[in-house]
């Protein structure tokens, strides 16, 4: 287990016939196989952080728009036990 964050892409589930959108974190969107029709797993443009403990979650609500924008925000002196964060990736 790392001891610092990762920055990773966020991921949602979505459905395209309908457009909605909902978050992986909790339980899945449908109750019977024919529901689980047409749901997917797709990334949606944000980024997240994935926390040593495992846990994923955003300190910003709604996530970071870039990895720039996440990259700053965790290089905040509050974060600082965080600091030396890795990119999804690497």
């Amino acid at each position: 287990m790392t001891t610092k964050a990762q920055i990773i892409p966020r991921r949602n589930y979505f459905q395209a016939s309908t457009g909605r959108t909902v978050s992986i974190s909790g339980s899945v969107p449908w109750a019977t196989t024919a529901e689980q029709e047409g749901w997917e797993v797709k990334e949606d443009g944000c980024f997240t952080v994935q926390w040593p403990d495992g846990s994923i979650g955003s300190p910003k609500p709604g996530g970071f728009a870039s990895v720039k924008e996440a990259e700053e925000f965790l290089a905040k002196p509050q974060w600082a036990a965080f600091q030396g964060y890795r990119r999804f990736g690497d």
